[in-house]
């Protein structure tokens, strides 16, 4: 299969997955709210950090240490890591966040903190089976394990919803099924509940996966010596240690690979966890967190070619990458383009339609975002080659810089606050102005917040430095 087909397949695979998973946003922000949303999406925000401090170890360059050190080495590795981390998740989360949140439900702390543990170690398995698949060569496995994925979320969801629905006989609910619940928009979902779905689908789809290729990790759990001890002449064996854990190159390594991980996903999160710190409202986060999702559901055209960019620059099976990489980043451009471009002509009030009553005014916040998603698409393939080829300090520090330049411009916000209002105000009312409705909006309410039209020049500056690094490298 062709790099460009592949490219196309592997766009087809993650489009389906993104539609999937918009499915499964849509039922749970109507039988949440607002607020429940923006509550669940906090706490998957403060799961994905841990996440990412795991991928520091258990993570993209998993397919790279079952390279070097062979894939017993690398199993080992990833089991006493993600124990660490979950350990450190416990103790963080269930006793630091409850307390500065002033949290005084002990049920619901220690219910967040239980799932979110169970949550990081059904991902922590996901990420090593993905890595497997990367290691392998089997882009089609790998599209097809995060397809299945949110299709068991989506099932599960449906399931607990058909149990939730036996129970309503009183009142002017009784009778009222699935799809009457859908229609409604009944606030009958919680955080808990939610959680423990993502959980149960996450681990079935690791269990699912690795039933399927079962052989193929006997053959090469047998076939495959660890490289650690080929390299040291004379070597009779290892200690237990040496059998556990990694050399300090590879972990450094790993350090370096996640760190520019780390400083994206605080620049592109850094607005919710702002927003939700200060505003008492956290509906305001529920609206954002589902934008977010639309920027994340966009991004399959930038990833899908930097997926296949990746594997080909980590595999070596063609030599002509940097000309394929010039041609996908000009083919995201154009994609992204057009997405945006159809997403904008959408009426506001569908998103209310699709959502609930109380995200109608997503429209304006995406509006402002589209050019931070453009820009982040095609910086896509560039990110996935430098990555591949183990460039990660230069990517460290083209993330470094943009987080640098967001963090001022939010500083010069606050110090400046007249200004930065009249540019949130502004922003809002052209907007409004192009969609042609006010959809209820009351004058000087401002729903744009500085925060998000920081992005704009922060993400500008990571392409411009990002091509740069490319460009001086190859």
């Amino acid at each position: 299969m062709t790099a460009n087909r592949l490219a196309n397949r592997t766009f087809v695979w993650q489009g389906l997955r993104s539609l999937v998973a918009m499915l499964v946003v849509i039922i749970y922000s109507r039988l949440m709210g607002a607020e429940g949303r923006g509550q669940l999406s906090i706490l998957l925000i403060n799961v994905q950090f841990f996440m990412l401090v795991l991928e520091w170890m258990v993570g993209s360059t998993v397919p790279n240490f079952m390279v070097k050190y062979g894939l017993k080495k690398t199993v080992r590795f990833s089991l006493i890591s993600t124990a660490i981390i979950v350990i450190l998740w416990c103790i963080i989360q269930g006793c630091v966040i409850t307390w500065l949140s002033n949290n005084n439900n002990e049920g619901m702390a220690l219910n967040s903190t239980f799932s979110g543990a169970c949550l990081l170690s059904a991902l922590a398995c996901l990420n090593v089976l993905l890595g497997y698949f990367q290691f392998k060569g089997w882009v089609e496995h790998r599209n097809r394990l995060q397809v299945l994925v949110e299709v068991l979320k989506l099932t599960l969801l449906l399931v607990g919803l058909t149990f939730l629905s036996s129970l309503i006989v009183q009142g002017p609910l009784e009778g009222l099924g699935v799809l009457g619940m859908l229609w409604v928009a009944v606030h009958i979902l919680d955080v808990g509940m939610v959680m423990w779905i993502l959980v149960a689908a996450t681990w079935m789809s690791v269990l699912i996966a690795m039933a399927f290729c079962f052989k193929s990790i006997v053959s090469d759990w047998r076939n495959m010596e660890d490289q650690s001890t080929k390299d040291v002449e004379g070597a009779t064996g290892e200690g237990w240690w040496e059998k556990w854990w990694l050399p300090k190159s590879a972990f450094m390594d790993g350090f370096w690979s996640q760190a520019g991980h780390l400083l994206y996903f605080a620049l592109t999160r850094s607005p919710l966890w702002v927003i939700n710190y200060y505003s008492d409202d956290k509906s305001v986060v529920g609206i954002l967190a589902n934008v977010w999702l639309m920027w994340d559901t966009l991004m399959i055209v930038g990833n899908s070619y930097g997926v296949v960019i990746h594997s080909v620059a980590l595999t070596g099976s063609a030599t002509d990458t940097l000309p394929m990489l010039s041609q996908f980043t000009l083919k995201s451009l154009f994609r992204s383009l057009l997405l945006c471009g159809l997403v904008l002509i959408i009426p506001s009030d569908v998103y209310s339609t699709i959502f609930g009553w109380q995200f109608g005014n997503m429209y304006l916040c995406f509006a402002v975002l589209s050019p931070v998603v453009v820009l982040a698409t095609v910086a896509s393939p560039y990110a996935h080659w430098l990555h591949a080829t183990n460039r990660f300090k230069e990517i460290f520090n083209v993330y470094l810089v943009s987080m640098s330049t967001y963090a001022v411009l939010v500083l010069l916000g606050l110090c400046f606050r007249d200004f930065s209002d009249g540019m949130e105000l502004g922003l809002q009312q052209a907007v409004v102005g192009i969609f042609g409705e006010e959809n209820g909006i009351a004058e000087n309410t401002v729903l744009v917040h500085w925060e998000l039209i920081s992005l704009i020049p922060a993400f500008a500056v990571l392409l411009y430095r990002m091509r740069s690094v490319v460009n001086r490298v190859q």
